[in-house]
C-alpha cells in the first residue's frame, strides 16, 4: 500500500487505538475506489466500549483499505451481517455537518485489527435476537413482503400480468419497520394495473425508440429494419418496481432482442404521473 494513501486515508482518524465489539447491520457487498484501493464499508447497528464497558445504540460504520488488484480474493476483514466482532478501530476525527448529512457519518471507525471472533454481550446479543427476527408484510391480493434492514425496504414478488415482478416497498423512515405509505402507492397502482403498465410501456416507446433505431444504423447501416414503437413496447418484459413512501414510481423492463436486451427504466409518482425514461443497463 503507498505510504501517501494511507497516509491520506488515517488522516481522517485519530490516534488512539479502541478496542470494541460490533453488532453488524450487514455484510460486505463492495467497495469504494479510493485513489489506486479500495474502500471496503459497512453499517454496524450497536456497540460496546471494552474500556468502559458502556453500551452505544448509536448507529455507524466501519471502513478500512485493501489493494485494487486484479488477484484480489477477498475484502480485507470476512465481516457477516447480524454478528458481533471484536475489533481494534481508530475513530474518525469529527467533522462539521451539513444539513443533509447523517449524524452517524461522525460515529466511523477505521478497523485496525479483528480479534476474537467469539467474544459476546448479552445487551449486544438482545438487540441481535431483535433485529434478526424476519419481519413481514402480507397483504391479500398482492403479496408478501419481507423486511431487508440493510436496504430499509421490503421485499417480495407480485403476479403484474402474468409475470413476475420483484417489489421493493421503502419504509416509512430509515431503518424502520413499517411501509404502509408505499404499500398503499402499491395497492393503489395494481387496481389499475393493466392501465398503467400500458402507460409506462408507451411512454418507453415515444421517448427511446428512435434512439434504438439509431443504434441499429449504426452497427448493420441502413438495410437494418425500423424498430417501431408498437415493437418496442412488445419487447418490454417487466422485471423490478420500487416505490417510496412519497408516491415516488421506478419500474424495470428488459427488453428483448430487439432493444440490445438493456434495461428500461420509467420513472414516475402515483399522483403526477410519468415522468422520464431511460435506459439502464
Amino acid at each position: 500500500m503507498k505510504k501517501t494513501t494511507k497516509k491520506d486515508f488515517e488522516k481522517r482518524f485519530g490516534e488512539e487505538v479502541t478496542e470494541l465489539l460490533v453488532l453488524t447491520k450487514e455484510g460486505i457487498s463492495g467497495a469504494q475506489v479510493y485513489k489506486d484501493y479500495l474502500c471496503p464499508s459497512l453499517e454496524f447497528i450497536a456497540s460496546v466500549d471494552l474500556k468502559t464497558g458502556i453500551l452505544s445504540h448509536e448507529k455507524g460504520h466501519l471502513e478500512w483499505l485493501v489493494k485494487d488488484v486484479e488477484d484480489r480474493e477477498d475484502w480485507g476483514f470476512d465481516f457477516k451481517q447480524f454478528e458481533i466482532y471484536h475489533i481494534k478501530a481508530r475513530k474518525n476525527i469529527p467533522i462539521t455537518l451539513q444539513p443533509y448529512m447523517d449524524k452517524d457519518i461522525n460515529n466511523c471507525y477505521m478497523v485496525v485489527e479483528v480479534l476474537d471472533l467469539d467474544s459476546t454481550d448479552e445487551r449486544l446479543e438482545k438487540i441481535r435476537k431483535k433485529v434478526a427476527k424476519p419481519v413481514v408484510i402480507e397483504e391479500s391480493g398482492v403479496g408478501v413482503f419481507e423486511l431487508n434492514r440493510e436496504m430499509s425496504s421490503f421485499e417480495g414478488d407480485v403476479d403484474w400480468l402474468g409475470s413476475p415482478c420483484k417489489v421493493f416497498l421503502e419504509t416509512d423512515r430509515v431503518d424502520g419497520k413499517t411501509a404502509k405509505k408505499s404499500l398503499a402507492v402499491l395497492k393503489e397502482l395494481y387496481l389499475k394495473v393493466q392501465e398503467w403498465d400500458e402507460r409506462f410501456r408507451r411512454y418507453a416507446a415515444e421517448s427511446l425508440t428512435d434512439e434504438v433505431n439509431e443504434w441499429q444504423q449504426e452497427d448493420g447501416g441502413e438495410d437494418m429494419i425500423p424498430v417501431t414503437e408498437a415493437d418496442f413496447a412488445a419487447g418490454l418484459g417487466i422485471s423490478e418496481l420500487v416505490i417510496t413512501p412519497d408516491g415516488d414510481i421506478t419500474i424495470f423492463y428488459k427488453g428483448d432482442h430487439m432493444l440490445w436486451e438493456h434495461t428500461v427504466e420509467v420513472d414516475a409518482n402515483i399522483s403526477d404521473g410519468i415522468s422520464d425514461a431511460m435506459f439502464t443497463g
